[in-house]
């Protein structure tokens, strides 16, 4: 599950608004990271996604959008931590909104909550907070 020199990060993105994954990807970029993305734009194919995962090709880290069309993002982060394979890996819950529950509900199964900002600047901080996420999780 390691990244390395040798080979991009496996960033995992369950996002249903293309401007927040073009926004997503520069954050990335701004932060210095080898990427490779797996998104999937809903909460249902997200959730065949994480059960099609194998050992080896678990991602380094999930983004899951909070509020996914067909299921939420809390059914996807649920799935991933029940995974075999997967469970371990570090997941970022992000909303524009920042309601108690939500925040809440990610902290209670060991993920990181991000606001999508409105501010550019503030938004471009993702791309820090997986860097940091990747790096103390061994990637």
């Amino acid at each position: 599950m390691a990244a390395s020199i040798d080979r991009p990060i496996r960033v995992f993105i369950a996002e249903d608004n293309s401007a927040d994954v073009f926004l997503i990807e520069m954050a990335l970029q701004q932060h210095g990271l080898n990427f490779h993305l797996l998104q999937t734009k809903d909460g249902e194919e997200a959730l065949r996604s994480v059960v099609a995962f194998q050992q080896e090709d678990c991602p380094d880290i999930a983004l899951l959008d909070q509020n996914l069309p067909r299921h939420d993002g809390d059914a996807v982060l649920e799935a991933i931590r029940q995974h075999e394979h997967c469970g371990r890996i570090p997941i970022i819950m992000m909303s524009s909104s920042e309601s108690r529950r939500e925040i809440e509900a990610a902290l209670r199964h060991g993920a990181v909550f991000f606001r999508k900002a409105t501010d550019l600047n503030e938004f471009m901080a993702l791309g820090a907070l997986v860097k940091d996420l990747c790096y103390a999780n061994g990637n």
